[in-house]
């Protein structure tokens, strides 16, 4: 079967799922904004109470975006492994519409800051609609890993969401300081936090002062930083689901994982 072919049928049995999401995403980002106005952007505080909002709805829509695309289609993906099917043709057919959902729920989730009246002027959109995608891509990226892995038990996969995000806040590096061991370091929300405030402009808007937060600017080397760590995790969690896939098949778990 084609990769291609894989893709569209994995599309049509998932998208009104990722339309729920999304749908749900948009309606947050437009409370939010309404809920703060008029001081969404006027003190560190707030503007950083953004960010970290914007940066947690992108990472628990893209776990929820895979989380069950492999446990729970465990039925399917079983007899497309014994019809001879590579893992990795099936992993990528999958990938092929996360890519597609976080494209474009990506823009949806970011959309009413495009019009906000009182968004910062300094708002750099492509930029802040590329790190909230990394960000969502990272995060689906993790879920298909989690999900890979939590085939003999689905239930668990479920649990691992709400595992995964309080892992994400509680060691984003913005809600405490570490006096001993910095772990945020291994955290999606860590980069992206930055990423984000980078693109709706903390660089220009007079915070530099809390250089405890980090740098927000939009320099190429702040960039490759930040969106290339991002972009790191979201390729070891696709690698690490091939090969899970690949063991299964080569040491017969196919057959007896669990019945249909």
């Amino acid at each position: 079967m084609k990769l291609i072919t894989l893709a569209k049928r994995n599309f049509f049995l998932s998208r009104q799922y990722a339309t729920f999401l999304a749908g749900a995403g948009f309606l947050c980002m437009v409370l939010l904004l309404i809920v703060n106005r008029p001081a969404a952007f006027g003190t560190y505080i707030h503007a950083l109470q953004i960010a970290f909002a914007v940066a947690c709805a992108a990472i628990l829509i893209g776990l929820l975006l895979s989380i069950g695309l492999i446990c729970e289609d465990y039925v399917m993906i079983r007899r497309e492994l014994m019809m001879g099917l590579s893992p990795s043709r099936i992993i990528f057919a999958k990938v092929i519409n996360i890519i597609i959902y976080c494209f474009v729920i990506s823009i949806i989730l970011i959309i009413p800051y495009r019009f906000d009246y009182f968004a910062p002027s300094y708002l750099r959109f492509w930029h802040l609609y590329v790190s909230v995608f990394f960000t969502m891509l990272t995060s689906a990226s993790l879920g298909l890993l989690v999900s890979a892995a939590c085939i003999i038990k689905p239930q668990i996969a479920s649990l691992a969401v709400s595992i995964i995000m309080l892992f994400q806040i509680l060691f984003s590096g913005f809600l405490f300081d570490y006096s001993w061991v910095d772990i945020s370091y291994t955290t999606i929300s860590y980069y992206s936090i930055r990423t984000i405030g980078s693109g709706l402009g903390f660089h220009n808007l007079g915070f530099n002062a809390y250089a405890g937060h980090g740098t927000f600017g939009i320099s190429p080397g702040h960039a490759v930083a930040t969106l290339g760590m991002l972009f790191l995790f979201s390729i070891v969690p696709i690698a690490i689901s091939i090969l899970t896939l690949y063991l299964i098949r080569r040491k017969g778990w196919v057959i007896k994982l669990r019945p249909e």
